[in-house]
Formats: C-alpha cells, structure tokens, sequence
C-alpha cells in the first residue's frame, strides 16, 4: 500500500498511550515527548528562488525539510536551539514539510504552501477610456534576479525600466494609442534567463470607468473588504471573488464595495469588472494570503508501525484548534486492501485530539491505510494543504 511522504512519528500521550503497539503495564518509561519546533516563516509566498527558512528547535534534534515529498534538506544533531536552512525552488507552488526528531524517534512537523513567482503582471485595467492618462500597472518581480523589469509597448518600443519597490515593480502607462496594445514585461534573470509576461490592454472611447482597491495586497484573515470607483451610469459591479453580499454595493455616487470570503491561502487574482452599453471594463489585483501553518503532533498508530492491536482506535493530535464540522467520515478515512472501514469520527475541542473507532475490530495481520483528506480545516478556515496519509499493520 502507497505511503505518505508525510511520516510525523509522534506516538499519542497520556490515556492514548495505550493505542500504541509497545502496550500498557511496562516497566519501562517511554520517551513519548515530541521535540520543541518553531518555524518563523509568515507568507505562502515568496519571490525568492533560493528561499531561507529557519525557527527554534531542542539541542540535538534532526531537522528535515522535503518539498513535494522530495528531501532536499537534514541536519542531524542540531547544535544549539536554532535551526536555519536555504531551498532552491522552481515557479509554482509546492507543500513543504518541515520536521524535528528525536533519538527516540518523536517527530514533530509543520506543513504548508509555498509559492515561488519570478514575474508576474497583476495590477492592470484591461479597457479605458483615455489612453492619455496615466494607468498603473504593477506586480512582482524576483528581486534577486540581478536585473530591473523592462516594460515595452508594442513590437517597436525600445523598452523602458520600471520602477521597484522591494519585489513590487510598478509603471504608469501613457500615451496608448486607440486600439489594443500588447504590453510586454521582461525580466532578464541572472539563473532563468529571459523571463516575459504580457497583457493586452485596449483604448476604447465608450469604456466605462472602474477602479480596484487594494490592487496588491497581502492578507491574514480569510476575509478582506474591497472597494473602488465605477462609472456614475452603472448598475452594477461583477467582483472576483464573490462578496457575501452576493455583489458588490455601489452608492450610486459612483463607488463601490464589497466583503470578499473565503480567500485561499497562497496567490488569488482579484478583479471588478463593469458593463455598460456592451462595453466591459475590468480592474485586475493580486491577493496574498499568508499560510497557517499546521502542525500534526502526534499519530497514533504511527506511519509504518506494525503489530497494532486489532482492537486499537486511531488517534490523531492537532497542533491548533480544528474546525469540528469539517472532519466526518468523508473527510477522514480508514481502509483496507478491500476499501473503507466503517467507523466512528470524533473531535475533542479541548484536547485537539480526533478519534477514529472502528465499529467493529480490524482483521489481523492487515494492512491499514488512514486518509485526511483537504477538506479539513481549522477553526480559521485554513484547510490541510495537501492530503494527509499514512498507513499501518495489524497483528495477531
């Protein structure tokens, strides 16, 4: 049976020591104790290829961090109580797995999305009215490429430097032509080469106005009040995402706002878009929505552990308070080699502990396989970032 990449070997504690394979009554005290782990990190995203994580740990721990289920990192025998580490990553996003262990084999982990964006065009309103005017267009760029953006407009246009702010460039467009303009921006990276990124952006008389604010922000809460400007005309404004309200409000002054919820963590595109007299008109910004990190500390049967007890619940601690109403039997599955298990799925609010009973006695000398499935989340609305599996064996 497939095993995770995920392998937290954290065994449950006090009245859960019991479920563990080594069994009750010993006349040895085990060494239980996960090891104390932080992580200092705050965004899901990052504009850095070679991105530094680093974070408390206890003297003598084994740090290991693996990306998409690939090691790319360990350090044994961590000297002193901090711990720090530099990984490479590709464009795109990937789950990141950071854990501590001991001598004992006590594993404690954090897990989450991590996004890498070398260049990207975010801040832009794809139909105006006036080419004239100045238009901000914006978006991130990889700092460490070694090289400023340089924007072009058109095939013919020698290209011009934008401005930078940290790794947030930014240019004012004027002077656009009627018609469609393809705006181009490049990015010569010192380790990528030639990286580019184009939007067009159209000059029509009849375009209705719109403006998006925030047009590039980075976000802590699952909800965000956006807002905006909107022809006096207009009746109505489409927002993406969806506001609770169901649209946006307009004031019929020529504003607009809108409560936005639930943003996923990591990159979301935002836009407000309008339509007059078959005209569309829309405003694009960038979301950043920093990652909740969650921690699994502790598994009970642990990942590979064989010799269970036929009669053992599973047992599963949470390292923050979970959203109850989001772990059923859907989402939290026990199987088999011939499918699922049927079984009872409980939540403990103050322990953080949920339970998995099986209504009935697991076969002996059986393979076992539990699922966590992405639609868990904590009580904040953050779900798991990738699925969480693992698997053990029955004995006799």
């Amino acid at each position: 049976m497939a095993k995770s990449w995920i392998r937290i070997l954290c065994c449950c504690i006090g009245c859960l020591l019991c479920l563990l394979p080594l069994g009750c009554g010993s006349d040895t005290e085990e060494d239980l104790t996960p090891p104390d782990l932080t992580f200092s990190g705050t965004s899901s995203i990052t504009t850095n290829r070679f991105h530094q994580l680093s974070g408390t740990v206890d003297p003598g721990s084994t740090i290991e961090i693996l990306i998409d289920s690939e090691e790319v990192y360990t350090e044994e025998s961590v000297d002193g109580d901090t711990w720090s580490a530099e990984i490479e990553l590709e464009e795109g996003s990937h789950v990141v797995l950071i854990r501590a262990s001991d001598e004992a084999g006590n594993v404690r982990g954090f897990q989450f999305v991590l996004t890498y964006d070398v260049l990207s065009i975010d801040r832009y309103i794809d139909v105006i009215a006036d080419g004239t005017v100045g238009q901000q267009i914006g978006g991130l760029f990889d700092p460490s490429a070694a090289n400023v953006p340089v924007i072009f407009l058109g095939e013919e246009d020698p290209g011009t430097e934008v401005d930078v702010d940290g790794d947030i460039w930014s240019y004012s467009l004027e002077n656009l032509p009627e018609g469609t303009t393809t705006v181009t921006l490049g990015l010569d990276h010192a380790d990528l080469g030639l990286v580019e990124k184009t939007v067009e952006i159209e000059v029509d008389g009849d375009a209705p106005l719109i403006s998006l604010e925030p047009a590039i922000e980075s976000v802590t809460l699952p909800s965000l009040v956006v807002s905006g400007n909107v022809d006096a005309a207009a009746s109505s404004v489409t927002v993406t995402p969806t506001p609770l309200e169901g649209a946006a409000v307009l004031d019929g002054a020529g504003s607009w706002s809108g409560t936005i919820s639930i943003l996923p963590v990591g990159k979301s595109s935002l836009s407000a878009s309008v339509n007059l007299n078959g005209v569309i008109a829309t405003a694009h910004g960038l979301l950043l929505r920093g990652s909740q990190f969650h921690v699994v500390n502790q598994l009970s049967p642990a990942d590979g552990a064989t010799g269970v007890d036929v009669a053992a619940d599973v047992a599963i601690g949470f390292g923050r308070a979970m959203n109850g109403e989001t772990l059923t039997s859907e989402t939290v599955e026990l199987s088999d080699q011939l499918g699922l298990v049927t079984a009872t799925v409980e939540y403990d609010e103050e322990t953080q502990i949920l339970t998995l009973a099986p209504q009935a006695d697991l076969d002996p000398n059986s393979d076992y396989q539990v699922r966590l499935t992405t639609d868990v989340s904590d009580i904040d609305g953050n779900p798991l970032p990738a699925e969480l599996i693992w698997s053990f064996q029955t004995g006799e």
